[in-house]
């Protein structure tokens, strides 16, 4: 009769324990996410003719919050730091990058000498 007492009270306290863990492991994991979603991420896309869409190089559309700082920004391809609502599929940018599409040349190449 005590094995079973013992054997019971063993596995209480182990559900509890891997309980306890799991809760930890989803706490830290939400904290990680909210201190990236402070920070903004960059994106790297196109801006619609109109400044209120954004298509990513992944192929995503996302509205975009506050257009006006992409005023002038209208069709062109830019890297922006931004912050994500997924749930409503929007962007709040932050700051605006303008990829250009440069080559960048090496004079001292085997192709430049005589």
């Amino acid at each position: 009769m005590r094995r079973v007492y013992v054997a019971t009270l063993a596995l209480i306290l182990a559900v509890s324990f891997t309980t306890i863990a799991q809760g930890k492991a989803a706490g830290d994991a939400n904290q990680r996410a909210q201190q990236v979603h402070l920070k903004g991420v960059n994106l790297s896309g196109q801006v619609s003719k109109d400044g209120k869409m954004f298509l990513t190089d992944d192929d995503n559309t996302w509205s975009i919050i506050n257009s006006e700082l992409l005023k002038g920004f209208e069709g062109r391809t830019v890297t922006v730091n931004c912050r994500m609502d997924p749930s409503k599929r929007a962007i709040n940018i932050l700051d605006v990058l303008e990829r250009h599409l440069t080559n960048h040349t090496n004079f001292r190449d085997s192709a430049f000498r005589r």
